[in-house]
């Protein structure tokens, strides 16, 4: 693997820095549209009405007053600083490509921009699987190579717990979100026809939506309802200890996609504890699962081998002989003298 340029990365850390304080800060500059207002029981409010997805929608901006109607005045200043922080972040994409990072796949990337358009990354979900990993190199400052980065599926998990602590008001319908966006989503029948799906694709393309979650108590493969998006995950043991503690970054298309990621030593230590336990049947699952793994520790060794040390010591809050579970998997990794070396570290 070759190290990126410092110029580079740091352009990527200042690019990332960008994205998360527009996101924090995101108002009404954020939506074209007109304002309106209604009269409801003898007083006035007003709106911000805008199309989406070809519906027209309102934002409640408030009560017809003095401040609010100040905000309305000032709203074409707000749009011009808006309009003037994405050329900002549209420029320094361009730089970050001509940098050699690494940048989503376009259908991927229209895929995902309308998935964090609706919300979900707030709502606690992690992009996990090949999409989170394909991140870590920009993230990291390093070129990531080879098949290991190749897919064509979205996989995305949400801890159950997080189901129970959101208010209704901010639940969402991943549903009506998908068929919102005339993609050609369809739902893909469960093989157990009694369950309800959690997966969709789109119509005659290879791009496919996973919904997760981890498995906890005894074995079950019965989906489980995810009541602040409205859909089914799949059930997944060590999926708990994969998105706890997950962390924020940017993918890379025309202006930058927020999204949330595990951190990169739980990933490659996951992925050293799945590979072992996939039938030979999924031979190349498993050796993907290996390349990930390696080209992760490998970094992390070199310039963070604390995250490593600290991602093992975990392991086991989360489970019995989870430590020796992912011992076993990293044995297996094809390269020894990496394995020797974080050995060192963990035994």
């Amino acid at each position: 693997m070759d190290r990126l340029p410092l110029s580079t990365t740091t352009l990527f850390q200042q690019f990332t820095e960008q994205v998360v304080s527009d996101d924090l800060s995101r108002d009404l500059g954020s939506l074209p549209g007109t304002f309106v207002s209604k009269e409801i029981k003898g007083k006035t409010y007003c709106y911000l009405q805008y199309h989406e997805a070809g519906k027209q929608k309102q934002a409640y901006v408030g009560p017809e007053n003095e401040k609010t109607l100040e905000l309305i005045s000032n709203w074409d200043s707000i749009r011009h600083e808006r309009k003037l922080d994405l050329k900002r972040r549209q420029e320094m994409c361009a730089m970050l490509k001509a940098g050699g990072l690494l940048t989503a796949d376009p259908s991927m990337a229209k895929v995902l921009a309308m998935l964090a358009d609706s919300g979900i990354f707030r709502l606690g979900v992690v992009l996990v699987g090949t999409q989170a990993f394909r991140s870590y190199g920009n993230m990291l400052g390093f070129t990531l190579k080879g098949t290991s980065l190749q897919t064509h599926d979205i996989d995305l998990a949400q801890d159950t717990n997080i189901n129970i602590a959101l208010p209704n008001e901010l639940r969402i319908d991943i549903t009506d979100v998908i068929d919102r966006a005339e993609m050609g989503f369809i739902p893909i029948p469960s093989l157990n026809p009694k369950h309800p799906t959690t997966s969709f694709k789109v119509r005659r393309k290879e791009i496919k939506l996973d919904f997760l979650t981890p498995l906890l108590g005894k074995p079950e493969s019965k989906p489980i309802k995810l009541t602040s998006l409205n859909t089914y995950a799949h059930p997944l043991r060590f999926l708990d200890f994969l998105i706890d503690e997950s962390i924020q970054t940017v993918l890379i298309d025309n202006m930058g996609l927020l999204v949330n990621v595990p951190h990169p030593a739980r990933y490659a230590l996951h992925k050293c504890i799945i590979a072992n336990r996939r039938p030979i049947t999924e031979k190349a699952k498993r050796d993907k699962d290996r390349f990930q793994a390696e080209q992760l520790l490998d970094i992390l060794l070199e310039d963070d081998v604390q995250s490593i040390v600290t991602a093992w010591k975990n392991l086991n809050r989360y489970g019995n002989n989870w430590q020796e579970i992912f011992l076993e998997g990293l044995k297996n990794l094809p390269n020894a003298n990496l394995v020797n070396k974080l050995q060192e570290h963990l035994v």
